[in-house]
């Protein structure tokens, strides 16, 4: 796209101000002449890229917000990740039908949903840790993995 001439820094932030277009315009200066964060970030919006290095910031220029200037502000909270893992292994906790208690059994948990609410898990032979034994679907129920399983004769 050819330019149609050249113009000021003072001068395109007047005319974008005025709400008129300066996109076939060449701006002079802006790779030497330290801008307030306002008028960069006015450019910015009419995708005029403004070299960082040229960005000033001044704490006079950043509006007083009673919401967020009177919050006494605690530790930092961690973002939670994508998949979020549970803070230790997940212990999967069985029952036979017709039974009442609810026993932990050793198990590898090979999935669970995001939410926590289904889990699935391999179950393990203490004798044999590293053969792989049935797939079990459990759900969280009072902070615990639970299935409940059928025996066969």
């Amino acid at each position: 796209m050819a330019t149609k001439g050249n113009i000021t820094i003072e001068t395109a932030l007047a005319r974008l101000r005025a709400g008129q277009s300066i996109a076939e315009l060449t701006i002079t200066g802006l790779d030497t002449t330290p801008l307030r964060m306002q008028d960069a970030l006015l450019l910015a919006e009419h995708g005029v890229v403004v070299p960082s290095g040229n960005i000033r910031y001044d704490d006079a220029d950043i509006a007083y917000d009673p919401e967020f200037d009177e919050v006494t502000w605690g530790d930092p909270v961690p973002f939670a990740s994508q998949d979020p893992e549970p803070a230790e292994t997940p212990v999967l906790y069985l029952r036979v039908y017709g039974e009442t208690e609810w026993k932990p059994v050793p198990a590898r948990l090979e999935w669970a949903d995001p939410d926590r609410h289904k889990a699935l898990f391999t179950l393990i032979d203490p004798a044999n840790p590293e053969e792989s034994g049935m797939f079990v679907l459990a759900d969280w129920v009072d902070g615990q993995y639970r299935a409940e399983v059928g025996l066969s004769m």
